[in-house]
């Protein structure tokens, strides 16, 4: 991986919590955590773009705590709201 330039991403993913116990495990570690909805895909979509971004970089690498927030919609529903508004799905 080091001879090609490759990011390390560790992606965990976990049981429905509340945001305030993800902020306070993100903050009590020297490895960077980068905590996401895993129901919104646009999201989950940065914050690989962002890690990988950043591996690529030299800042070293992150995990990826992707968490079903407690009382988050649904996934397909929210993409599928999120194409119908850009045009790119037919009603």
């Amino acid at each position: 991986m080091e001879e090609r330039n490759l990011p390390l991403l560790v992606i965990a993913q976990g049981e429905p919590e509340p945001r305030a116990d993800i902020h306070r495990r993100a903050t009590a570690t020297k490895i960077p955590i980068l905590p996401v909805d895993d129901s919104d895909a646009v999201a989950v979509c940065r914050v690989m773009q962002e890690s990988t971004l950043r591996a690529r970089s030299g800042w070293g690498g992150v995990v990826i705590h992707a968490t079903r927030l407690l009382g988050s919609a649904d996934p397909v529903a929210g993409m599928e709201q999120r194409l119908r508004i850009r045009g790119l799905l037919d009603s």
